[in-house]
Order: structure tokens, then C-alpha cells, then sequence
């Protein structure tokens, strides 16, 4: 799982001849950046500082577990979002005045290719709020469930027992509805709030295994349930979890990612958690970033109990909705690659990230 991370976006900019020959240096090319600060900056760990986090995957976990089963993984395992999100990296204490603080970083790296000097700016974010004392509005959590017959077992019920702890951290106000799924999809559990938690206790008690993975009708009725509570005042959230890939139903991941993108429209975002070795990792990573939400690959089923306690706490209730990060670059500077967010879009003398949300992290 994830520390307390912040968002990074890492750039590598070349002085005219970074990669391609030329020489020349970045660091005195003349590009309108100041000098760089000679003190070290605090732990972004450190009193009062809190990580922000955007939308997409939060771990490598998949990366890491193929290369644990001696193979070799291919590039596309390796998230950079969730790379960067597992990594605690340091930054200056948040004291801009503001919920989020940006930080930049720069350094200067040489390269071997042509004897010039690469730079690298470092872009991060954190915030002085808390978790656990920020202030959010009421959360109506939609838990669509996979219930199909390779969730029995250990699985089953890890997802019982992390159901049970998720409970500990909801507020007064906030309630939960459970939509199982596995040939078909249903209700098993109307919007219920911690007044009525043994109903809740019983609901999460019952939830049995059976049939095939009908991922598009579980993801599609809880959309439906979310949209029934969504309130100015109150805040709608779909949770997907599955263990494989959609085998019944509309089983097109371009389906199932244009649901979600159509109910982010509407302002009801949905985290996807893969359980295993066997789930589709493309569609629950695309239903995630298109839905403004998070992804978690988690190794073992024993996982499944912290991620929804973190969640809970802090990646359901952004802090911030439709951010834009822009770079604009001096003269002598060209951009050459971009890594840590997949909303990147630009050209050599600059670019922006448009982030639907970014979160406590």
C-alpha cells in the first residue's frame, strides 16, 4: 500500500541538446526559473503537512508482484502515477496560506550521451489540512461487489472484514449501500447509516458467492444508487471491487469506461480495486482515471481490509475539483518527457495537466 504520498510530476527539460547532441548546459541556458534554494526542504511528512493526491492508480503493485513471480513485466505494468504515489518524497511545509501548496523542485543532471546537462523540475503538492479533521459533507458510498464464484474463500471474506473496520471511520451522516454482483446484480443493502450499523453488520455478514462476473450491470446499478442520493450538500461515491475479468454482460472495456465518464460528468466518481493476479488491470485503471478516481492493485486479499479504511479517510471527498497545472518555459529550455500523471498534455516549450480531483493523500 501507499504512505503519505503528495502529487508528483516529474519533467526532464534539455537546453536545446538534452538528448539529441548539441551540448549546451540547462542549468545556464537562461530559461526564466529563479535560483535554486540551497537549504534542504522539510519532510513533507512532517507536522502539518499533508500529502495531495490525484486521480489514478496508487501503487505498482502489479509491476512488483510479476517480477516477484521471477517474469519479466512489460512496460506498460509499470504505472508512473502509482510509482510515484508509493514513494514518499519531501517538500517544503505547506505554509502558502492556501488548502493546497505547489512546490518546484529543480536539479541538473548530466548526460552521458553527449557530455550536456539535463534538468529536471520537480513539481509536488501538499496541504497543511488533516485527514481526520478536514471538514467533508455528508458521503453516500455505493459498494459494488464482486460476488462471483472466484471471490469464495479467502477473499470473501477478507471483503467482509474490511466492510466491518470501514465502518469505524464513517461519520454520523454518511451512509452505505451494497451492490453485490456476479451473473446478475441487486441491492442487497438500501442506503443504511451507522444509526441502523446492525443491519449494516448483517449485510456485510450475508454477502455469499455464486455465478459468473457481470462487471457492467454491478457498475451500471450502482451508478444508478448513487445518482438517487446525490444532493448538493452531500457527496455520492461508487466503489467497484473484482478479483477477474468481466465473463457476462457487456463485457467492452470502451462500454465501461464510458459509463464512468458519464457519471464523473455528473459528478459521482468511482475507485476500482483488482483483488489477485487474474483481474483485467487496463479496464479497472481506465474506469478509474476516466471516473475521477482511484485505482489499488492489491497483491493478497488480506489487502482488501486497509483499502477501504483508507479510502474512507481520505480519497473519497476531494479537496479540490477541475485543477490545472500549467509549465510555460523560458527560451532555452525544451520539454523531453514528462512522467507522474497521465493527464500531461503538451508540446516542447510547455504544456498543462488538467486534474478532475485531487484528494487528501
Amino acid at each position: 500500500m501507499r504512505p503519505n504520498a503528495p502529487l508528483t510530476l516529474c519533467l526532464i527539460l534539455g537546453a536545446l541538446g538534452c538528448s539529441d547532441g548539441g551540448g549546451g548546459s540547462a542549468s545556464g541556458g537562461g530559461g526564466d526559473f529563479p535560483a535554486a534554494d540551497p537549504a534542504p526542504p522539510t519532510t513533507n511528512a512532517g507536522p502539518g503537512a499533508t500529502g495531495v493526491g490525484q486521480i489514478g492508480a496508487q501503487d505498482f503493485g502489479l509491476f512488483r508482484q510479476i517480477l516477484d513471480d521471477g517474469n519479466i513485466p512489460a512496460p506498460g505494468t509499470l504505472d508512473a502515477v502509482g510509482f510515484f504515489a508509493e514513494h514518499k518524497l519531501d517538500y517544503p511545509q505547506p505554509e502558502c496560506g492556501e488548502d493546497i501548496c505547489v512546490h518546484a523542485l529543480l536539479g541538473v543532471q548530466g548526460n552521458m550521451v553527449n557530455g550536456g546537462d539535463c534538468t529536471v523540475i520537480q513539481i509536488g503538492m501538499n496541504s497543511p489540512l488533516r485527514p481526520d479533521a478536514a471538514d467533508r459533507p455528508p458521503l453516500d458510498l455505493v459498494l459494488a461487489l464482486d460476488v462471483s464464484g472466484s471471490m469464495r474463500g479467502a477473499p470473501i471474506e477478507a471483503l467482509r472484514v474490511g466492510l466491518h473496520r470501514m465502518l469505524d471511520h464513517l461519520g454520523p451522516d454518511d451512509t452505505v449501500t451494497l451492490v453485490p454482483y456476479a451473473t446478475e446484480a441487486f441491492v442487497a443493502l438500501e442506503p443504511t447509516g451507522l444509526d441502523e450499523r446492525a443491519r449494516l453488520e448483517a449485510a456485510i455478514d450475508a454477502l455469499a458467492t455464486r455465478g459468473n462476473t457481470n462487471i457492467y450491470d454491478g457498475l451500471f446499478l450502482a451508478f444508478e444508487q448513487a445518482e438517487q442520493r446525490r444532493a448538493p450538500d452531500r457527496e455520492a461515491r461508487v466503489v467497484l471491487l473484482s478479483d477477474g475479468v468481466a465473463t457476462t454482460g457487456l463485457v467492452e472495456p470502451a462500454r465501461l469506461r464510458r459509463l464512468a465518464e458519464a457519471y464523473a460528468r455528473r459528478g459521482i466518481g468511482v475507485t476500482t480495486i483488482g483483488v489477485g493476479r487474474d483481474f483485467d488491470v487496463d479496464v479497472m485503471r481506465g474506469i478509474a482515471e476516466v471516473g475521477a478516481g482511484n485505482f489499488y492493485f492489491l497483491e493478497s486479499p488480506a489487502a482488501v481490509e486497509e483499502v477501504f479504511v483508507d479510502e474512507v479517510q481520505t480519497f473519497l471527498v476531494p479537496v479540490a475539483l477541475d485543477a490545472t497545472l500549467e509549465l510555460r518555459l523560458g527560451p532555452h529550455y525544451v520539454v523531453r518527457g514528462a512522467y507522474g500523471t497521465h493527464a500531461w498534455r503538451g508540446g516542447r516549450h510547455g504544456g498543462k495537466a488538467e486534474l478532475p480531483a485531487l484528494f487528501l493523500a
